[in-house]
């Protein structure tokens, strides 16, 4: 079965055929559900193109439900929206509620005029908030590339999810990486798209192309999910250290 998890529509409009504000209600039977529209168009009179409707559903083993999508009026908030805010110290995304996840982002971008070492440049993890309400975490790159520029770019702010780009443009290559929170949920998903400019042969060099340090505040993690080659110089120094 399905457990508040997030589905996707796209719907297509004639010229005119729904003018004005972006806004939809979702329905099961004659209930009103939360939604989200993202990836909103227009055509060239202002009416509405095409839209994405999102909404979380949760269905039993072998059940079925039907969902009517009502465009141009607003339906309920989530009891629990995602939250999005800029601070001080960064862009902050939150999955809500009381025991609330979420991550801390770079709030802004530099282009610089001659292209810096990676490590003196804001790495796109701040710092990452646990459901106990504490922060932990910081990253910082470790791979020898310098940067030419980096952006940070808001993709969606609710109420059912949020997310985020950071995008850096390396003297060779580039990385985007993006962060989204989902209410309800107690994961932070990251997608990344890297293309580092080097060759193959030259790949070692990035076994250790970003740390995030997870310490301090009794963060005590039980379990490690290790997405390298488990043989080598990396492996050994999980295995002897532990997660740092």
């Amino acid at each position: 079965g399905w457990q508040a998890e997030l589905v996707r529509w796209q719907l297509h409009f004639e010229p005119g055929q729904w003018t004005g504000t972006a806004v939809a209600r979702v329905k099961t039977g004659e209930v009103p559900v939360p939604c989200q529209l993202a990836a909103v168009t227009r055509h060239d009179d202002g009416s509405i193109q095409a839209c994405e409707v999102w909404l979380q559903v949760s269905l039993a083993p072998g059940a079925s439900v039907t969902y009517t999508i009502e465009p141009g009026s607003a339906g309920p908030a989530p009891s629990q929206p995602v939250t999005v805010a800029t601070t001080a110290t960064g862009l902050v995304l939150t999955s809500g509620g009381p025991q609330a996840v979420g991550i801390r982002l770079p709030a802004a971008g530099q282009t610089y005029d001659w292209p810096v070492p990676a490590r003196d440049v804001p790495g796109p993890v701040q710092g990452l908030l646990l459901p106990s309400g504490k922060w932990v975490g910081e990253g910082k790159f470790a791979a020898p590339l310098e940067v030419r520029s980096w952006q940070v770019e808001t993709l969606a702010t609710g109420p059912l999810f949020a997310s985020a780009r950071v995008s850096y443009k390396f003297n060779q290559g580039y990385w985007h990486f993006t962060a989204k929170v989902t209410a309800g949920s107690p994961l932070v998903q990251i997608d990344e798209e890297l293309n580092t400019g080097f060759s193959e042969q030259e790949a070692r060099l990035f076994d250790r192309f970003y740390t995030v340090t997870l310490k301090g505040d009794g963060f005590s993690p039980t379990q490690a999910f290790y997405g390298g080659r488990n043989y080598g110089e990396t492996w050994r120094d999980l295995l002897a250290n532990g997660i740092k």
